[in-house]
């Protein structure tokens, strides 16, 4: 819902820092070994799982931002399962 006095970009804008801020709290005190656990044969680690919210987020956001077109699966990076990769380097 659009505050009195925000555009609705501004909006958006405040609601996507504040999930990122929620995000990142509960992402940051994870160890390596908690992002490589994986709940079942076959199915992704948790980091991997972290790694596409991150993607799919980032994309949404490139997409609703420019003009060029919508984002796509097929242009994201892959996707390791990495830790480095969900908390940087």
């Amino acid at each position: 819902m659009e505050q009195e006095g925000q555009s609705t970009l501004d909006v958006i804008y405040e609601n996507w820092r504040g999930y990122n801020a929620k995000l990142q709290s509960c992402v940051t005190p994870l160890t390596d070994e908690q992002l490589l656990l994986q709940p079942a044969p076959g199915m992704w680690p948790l980091g991997q799982v972290l790694q596409h919210i991150i993607l799919v987020r980032a994309g949404w956001f490139s997409a609703t931002a420019t003009a060029t077109g919508p984002w796509t699966p097929a242009s994201a990076p892959s996707m390791s399962p990495s830790p480095s990769c969900v908390r940087g380097p």
